[in-house]
């Protein structure tokens, strides 16, 4: 369910895998001029984090030129996914690339990484 930007939505994603991975979330976000806050709050399941986990996400979007965008987002907890993720994401018309790092809440951690996607909307 999305309202379009408009400060609630909900997602859930499967995974493709031979055991179904799922991570479900909900989310409210607030728009103050030019700049995105979003809180919810996330479930993963063990095919993905190796046990399955509930946790705080928060992030904030801004817009920089040329149809980029900063995006911070940091999900809590200690699992696989957990740690802040600074990146930067171009959108037009129906590509989208991300690159950004991925820096885990653990210290020490050996799931630090860097993060590239592309994709394209059909």
């Amino acid at each position: 369910m999305s309202l379009r930007g408009r400060g609630v939505g909900l997602r859930n994603y499967v995974g493709l895998w031979s055991s179904a991975a799922l991570i479900n979330y909900a989310a409210l976000s607030a728009r103050v001029p030019r700049t995105r806050f979003v809180t919810g709050i996330s479930n993963v399941t063990r095919q993905l984090v190796k046990q399955n986990t509930t946790c705080a996400i928060l992030s904030v979007e801004k817009p920089l030129p040329a149809h980029l965008t900063s995006v911070t987002e940091w999900w809590s907890g200690t699992h696989d996914l957990a740690g802040l993720v600074p990146s930067v994401t171009w959108h037009h018309g129906r590509w989208l690339a991300v690159a950004g790092s991925r820096i885990s809440n653990l210290s020490g951690s050996r799931t630090d990484g860097v993060i590239l996607e592309v994709g394209h909307t059909f």
